[in-house]
């Protein structure tokens, strides 16, 4: 639920999230990851945010609108 930071980019460095990629975020919070990892994959790739909260869900589209 934080931003990206230099700590989550060294966690996902091993993932090689990049362009055209198809990525999961399990547990997607409010989406702050989910949106740098949509950033990363670009347009010819796709992310699926998921998480249990509806809310958090909400968050994740809105702030994905938002960039």
């Amino acid at each position: 639920m934080l931003p990206w930071s230099t700590a989550a980019e060294t966690f996902y460095r091993a993932a090689d999230i990049g362009d055209r990629r198809v990525v999961a975020d399990f547990g997607s919070g409010s989406g702050h990851t989910t949106v740098e990892f949509a950033r990363r994959v670009g347009t010819g790739g796709h992310v699926h945010a998921l998480d249990s909260s509806a809310e958090f869900i909400g968050c994740t589209r809105q702030r994905a609108l938002s960039c």
